[in-house]
């Protein structure tokens, strides 16, 4: 089991509103990246940064096409995603755009089990 604090963010008309985050290892081409990642059970896809996936050798061949608050352009990549002590191999979307990186559920949410302690204000993630 390995669990992280949620994060307090400021909404404008709001105030403090708490955010699930986890950091995760990202690693491919034989080179490995740290991320604070948003935990989202409403994400399909894990999502990194398009400057990320360039520090990991990324290279762009497909396009395909996702959806958020409009049409992203990304291309899915294999990478291992390594969370505390636990590795899993992933499909990740690499964004063709600077975005906040993203734990979705393709992948991730099926190898590790996830749970949101709002009360504690702590995400747990246990394989």
């Amino acid at each position: 089991m390995t669990s992280f604090p949620y994060r307090p963010i400021r909404i404008r008309r709001v105030g403090i509103h708490w955010r699930p985050f986890a950091t995760a290892l990202v690693s491919s081409n034989g080179k490995s990246i740290e991320l604070d990642f948003l935990v989202d059970s409403g994400a399909d896809f894990t999502v990194v940064p398009k400057s990320v996936g360039e520090q990991l050798g990324f290279e762009q061949h497909d396009h395909f096409m996702g959806v958020g608050a409009g049409i992203a352009p990304y291309v899915l990549k294999r990478v291992t995603l390594q969370i505390g002590k636990t590795a899993i191999p992933a499909r990740i979307a690499w964004a063709l755009d600077e975005v906040t990186p993203v734990l979705g559920r393709l992948d991730v949410f099926d190898q590790l089990s996830v749970s949101f302690d709002r009360r504690r204000k702590r995400v747990i993630l246990t394989r």
